[in-house]
C-alpha cells in the first residue's frame, strides 16, 4: 500500500504461500481489509487493480469509510450481464457507465475493453485521458472514475521502480535474507522522500537523485569501520609474499588444507583455485586456514 503521487510505501504484507496444501479463500479481500484497516472512517481514496477489485469488496470499504476504485475482470459475479464485454458491442473510445446503489460501474472500448468499478464516483462525471493516434496525442473523454483510476493508479509501481533499481538479488535458500534486503531498501526509498519533504533545499543539492542519497547514506552507515586485520604477509622461500587464490588447475583438486584436517570420514573439498604463491590446491573456505598454517 503506497501513496499514489511519491510511492511512499504505508504497509505490504508477504504472501507466503497455500497453508496446509490448500488456497486460502477470499484472498485479496482479506489483504486489502488488512492494509486499510488502521485508515477506517478516514475517508481515504484507495485505487487497486483488478486482482482485488470486487463489488462485495467495494461495498464493504464504503460502509468503513472507505472510498475505493479498481478495474474488474470481467468473470467476477454482481456485474451487470448486459454490460460485459461479450454482450456489448462499442466502437473504440466508446463507453457505458451503470449505477447500483453506491457502486458505479463502467465500461470503455480501448484497444481492448476496460472496465471499472467505483463505490464514490458519480457516473455523470467525465475526464480525459491521452491516447496516441499516429504521431500525436489526443485528449479522450472517458468516465471520472477510469482517468482517476489512470492518474493515481501509479505509486505502488513507482515505489516498486525504485526499489528495483538497487535491490540486491544474490540467490540464497535463506528466505528471510531476500525480505531482509527488501525491507532496507523500502526504508531507505522512504527515508529519501521523508527528506526531499523535510529539507527540499538540502535534498536538492546533496541527493537530486535517489543512487545520490542511497550512496551517501551507506558511507555512514560503514562509518570508520575497517576489517579486524590485513591478510597476513609470510616470506615463501624468496617467493612474493601474498597469498592470494586463483584457478591454476584444469580438473578439480583435493584441498590442501582438508587434507591436513585429518577428520576421519568427512569429505575433502576439490577445487580448480590454488595459492599461485604455494602451488598448492586450496578452495576458498580454507583459505584464511592456509594463510595462518604458513604463517606458523
Amino acid at each position: 500500500m503506497a501513496e499514489s503521487d511519491i510511492g511512499y510505501m504505508h504497509a505490504f504484507q508477504v504472501y507466503t504461500g497455500k497453508e496446509f496444501g490448500q488456497q486460502e479463500k477470499g484472498l485479496a479481500y482479506r489483504v486489502v481489509m488488512d492494509l486499510c484497516r488502521p485508515m477506517f472512517g478516514s475517508n481515504l481514496c484507495v485505487y487497486m487493480d483488478n486482482f482485488y477489485t470486487s463489488a462485495d469488496l467495494l461495498r464493504d470499504l464504503h460502509i468503513r469509510g472507505i472510498y475505493a476504485c479498481g478495474t474488474v475482470r470481467s468473470n467476477w459475479k454482481s456485474l451487470p450481464k448486459d454490460l460485459l464485454p461479450k454482450q456489448v458491442k462499442l466502437q473504440k473510445h466508446q463507453y457505458k457507465v451503470a449505477q447500483n446503489d453506491e457502486l458505479t460501474f463502467c465500461i470503455w472500448q480501448d484497444t481492448k475493453a476496460v472496465l471499472v468499478l467505483s463505490n464514490f464516483h458519480d457516473p455523470l462525471h467525465v475526464g480525459q485521458v491521452n491516447r496516441r493516434t499516429g504521431a500525436d496525442q489526443n485528449a479522450v473523454e472517458v468516465p471520472k472514475q477510469l482517468a482517476d483510476y489512470q492518474k493515481y493508479m501509479k505509486g505502488v509501481d513507482t515505489c516498486d521502480q525504485m526499489i528495483g533499481y538497487y535491490l540486491l538479488h544474490h540467490r540464497s535458500r535463506k528466505w528471510w535474507r531476500r525480505l531482509f534486503f527488501y525491507l532496507m531498501m523500502v526504508s531507505a526509498h522512504n527515508s529519501y522522500i521523508i527528506v526531499k519533504d523535510v529539507h527540499p533545499e538540502v535534498a536538492k543539492e546533496c541527493w537530486p537523485k535517489f543512487q545520490d542519497y542511497i550512496e551517501d547514506l551507506l558511507e555512514d552507515l560503514i562509518g570508520d569501520t575497517r576489517a579486524n586485520r590485513e591478510p597476513p604477509k609470510v616470506d615463501c622461500g624468496g617467493r612474493a609474499t601474498e597469498h592470494s587464490l586463483e584457478q591454476l588447475y584444469v580438473k578439480n583438486k583435493v584441498c590442501r588444507e582438508c587434507s591436513l584436517s585429518g577428520v576421519p570420514g568427512q569429505r575433502k573439498g576439490v577445487t580448480k583455485m590454488g595459492c599461485r604463491q604455494c602451488n598448492t590446491p586450496v578452495h576458498l573456505a580454507c583459505q584464511s586456514k592456509h594463510i595462518m598454517r604458513m604463517l606458523q
